[in-house]
């Protein structure tokens, strides 16, 4: 018996030469015994030829910032997803009020096709969901604290843990959490708007504005005093800004506004003076904290809020169940101040619908046919890739075939001889690159050779089971067993 190592070298060929004498007798035997290579992974590279997103949603347009520049191969796929993912995230605005709302999320399906979705936070007034400590509606959607004093952070509204909602951060979308004041006294302690890591039932009845509650806020104190604001950045601050309009029942007093937006978060206020809104602080934000709404009251005397309005991070779904477009709040601001709003509608109001991907081979990288996508008037944005996406051939078991020695082996597939040596079986994850194969009871094949065989070179190749070259990298090997027959 005699062991054979064959070697090949970026290819799926195996052409060795046998620089020693080697005469198989008469119907020799032949049989592989092991087998290693790595498949192949397709490759894209990102440059700044390529590393853009542009798309259209009714009457916004957009281009995404640049992609890092890289070679994709199967193990930074994921994150290659969840990168443009952030990107399209990061492009949205609570300046138009077709995306204000939205989310992209971008992944693989159960049949391996990349989606790009969006889902969307309706435009509420959360109050009736939310919990209510201290508050109560007094009337017109004008919410007051009821009890507790002044000058107490004992009132406030929030959701409650067995039904949370998530605000929109950068890295997922564009949305916003406001209210209107109603009426702030010249004195007193005032109300805040902000949100939170902890949810208000760990706060157990108080609800101070302070940075070990509040991530991101803005807090009016009464008419007499500048807005106060916490960051992640900055933490608590005072501004220049000072409370312009409180008055009872003006439609035009200030609004106090926390807004996710083209990759920032952003504490913003509209007023008479800045009816399109003065930031009072943005920064970009980490993206590793869910964050929850909550509204503090200080004072039960003359404070007062209206025009609450909220758009949670997905709420597309209610109880299990789509929402219609029904539950999407439809309002007349009556101000002359322009905070964030939403449109919806299933009429096909936000047409066109179009996604252009950097270029075509990043499209077809991806699945998709074309460069250009155009989506039918809807409410929703989706798409799905015209073809599963597989960076790797992913087949269970290959072909070795012999190309230069016949054995007496047949095809019931291609209904032929073939000189197959083995069908091998992975024993590794398919869905990985390298491949391996071994035998503790090699099986042995008869050659179709009548008279001795001088043998100087022995070819062989490993195909797919339609026949097809398999795509390999580096070094691969196989090992063949050579006997007599009744050896």
């Amino acid at each position: 018996m005699k062991l054979i190592r064959l070697v090949a070298n970026g290819t799926n060929q195996f052409n060795n030469d046998i620089n020693a004498d080697l005469t198989l007798k008469p119907y020799s035997q032949i049989a592989l015994l092991n087998g290693n290579f790595q498949k192949k992974s397709k490759t894209l590279i990102i440059n700044s030829q390529n590393d853009t997103f542009e798309y259209t949603i009714g009457t916004y347009t957009k281009t995404t910032a640049p992609l890092q520049h890289r070679t994709i191969d199967s193990d930074n796929f994921q994150d290659f997803l969840d990168e443009i993912e952030k990107v399209l995230n990061e492009s949205l605005s609570t300046g138009n009020s077709n995306v204000t709302g939205m989310g992209f999320t971008v992944k693989l399906n159960d049949s391996n096709k990349i989606k790009v979705e969006t889902d969307y936070g309706f435009n509420t007034d959360p109050y009736g969901a939310m919990e209510k400590i201290n508050v109560d509606d007094v009337g017109n959607n004008i919410y007051a604290k009821d009890s507790g004093g002044d000058g107490i952070a004992n009132a406030g509204l929030f959701y409650p843990d067995n039904s949370l909602k998530v605000a929109y951060i950068p890295k997922f979308g564009s949305g916003f959490f406001r209210f209107q004041l109603n009426k702030l006294t010249a004195g007193g302690a005032g109300v805040y708007i902000g949100l939170s890591d902890i949810t208000g039932t760990e706060m157990s009845g108080s609800y101070t504005f302070n940075t070990s509650k509040i991530v991101y806020g803005i807090y009016a104190e009464n008419t007499g005093t500048n807005y106060k604001i916490i960051t992640p950045s900055g933490g608590l601050s005072t501004t220049t800004q000072a409370v312009e309009s409180a008055l009872n029942n003006d439609d035009d007093n200030d609004i106090l506004s926390i807004e996710s937006s083209l990759g920032e978060m952003k504490l913003v206020v509209y007023n008479k003076s800045n009816p399109n809104g003065v930031v009072l602080a943005s920064q970009v934000d980490a993206g590793t904290l869910e964050l929850y709404p909550i509204v503090g009251f200080y004072d039960e005397t003359d404070v007062e809020i209206k025009k609450l309005r909220f758009t949670p991070e997905d709420d597309s779904n209610v109880n299990g169940v789509r929402s219609s477009v029904s539950l999407t709040l439809s309002e007349s601001l009556a101000t002359t101040l322009n905070p964030p709003t939403q449109t919806r509608s299933d009429t096909g109001i936000k047409t066109p619908m179009i996604f252009n991907f950097p270029s075509l081979n990043v499209a077809e990288f991806l699945g998709f046919n074309q460069r250009t996508v155009n989506q039918s008037p809807t409410d929703d944005f989706n798409i799905k890739s015209d073809n599963s996406v597989f960076l790797i051939d992913t087949s269970e078991s290959y072909i070795v075939e012999m190309t230069n020695l016949k054995i007496n082996s047949y095809d019931g597939l291609k209904q032929q001889r073939k000189s197959i040596l083995n069908l091998i079986q992975n024993g590794r994850d398919s869905t990985k690159s390298d491949f391996t194969y071994q035998t503790n009871t090699p099986i042995f094949l008869d050659l179709d050779n009548a008279y001795p065989l001088q043998v100087r070179n022995i070819d062989c190749r490993i195909v797919n089971s339609d026949y097809e070259d398999v795509e390999i990298v580096g070094e691969a090997n196989l090992t063949i067993l050579l006997k007599e027959k009744g050896e």
